[in-house]
């Protein structure tokens, strides 16, 4: 129901849903048919073949056990707010604009991003994001947008309106820092089950960062919580 839930009510489905569905079916069918399957796995493990696979399979199931309980570990502790007082830049990383508007994860992102900035009111900010093929304006546009109705002064605000991921998003807010001559110790603005990745990515572009997170519904973050891992996953081993 966790993972269902978010494509019900709010039409979020993504790899945290794919995976967590099956998976979560997997496992209630495991514990219905409880009995049936203490029986089979026992059969199983009567055969040379058997115990050799299911010797691999725990390995794995620890292996990944473990990861997951680092990246969840590092996820919290990232998630915590740990912003300087001034001598920083806010880089807000995008995430999808509806139709109608910011997405739901786009704007807990752009207020967090409003309540830092007001507090702060020396403080500069890039708001980077694209467009995608599905979306009215540039996630960037629709960030400046809701902060200057807000009551941002735009003066304090700078686009940056062609990154299509999170790399790109710091890459191409660090152009625009430098050729700004804006401080270069950056404050992330991003969603909390998001910034360990984000800091993963920072510190290999070799950014000194902080956390500003927007938090996440409770109903919302088991799905993301899901994808994010994956998406750990790939920065750690592929980039």
């Amino acid at each position: 129901m966790w993972f269902l839930a978010p494509a019900l009510f709010s039409g979020v489905f993504n790899a945290g849903n794919m995976i967590g569905i099956p998976l979560s079916g997997i496992i209630l069918l495991c514990g219905i048919f409880m009995n049936k399957t203490h029986l089979f796995l026992k059969k199983l493990w009567e055969k040379a073949f058997g115990k050799v696979f299911l010797s691999f399979l725990s390995i794995a199931v620890a292996v990944v056990v473990g990861f997951v309980l680092f990246v969840t570990g590092n996820i919290i502790f990232y998630a915590n707010n740990t912003p300087p007082t001034d001598n920083t830049t806010v880089v807000v990383l995008g995430c999808q604009v509806k139709p109608w508007g910011p997405s739901l994860m786009l704007r807990q992102r752009i207020d967090a991003a409003y309540k830092y900035l007001e507090k702060h009111e020396n403080v500069k900010c890039v708001l980077s994001g694209g467009q995608g093929d599905d979306e009215p304006v540039s996630e960037a546009e629709c960030m400046y947008n809701e902060l200057v109705s807000r009551g941002i002064d735009p003066d304090r605000l700078y686009i940056e309106n062609k990154s299509t991921s999170t790399r790109e998003n710091l890459l191409f807010s660090m152009e625009v820092i430098k050729k700004n001559n804006l401080s270069q110790t950056v404050t992330i603005v991003t969603n909390d089950f998001h910034q360990y990745r984000a800091s993963i990515i920072a510190k290999s572009l070799d950014i000194t960062n902080y956390n500003v997170s927007g938090k996440t519904l409770p109903y919302l973050f088991p799905t993301y919580f899901v994808r994010e891992i994956g998406g750990v996953l790939f920065e750690i081993v592929v980039d």
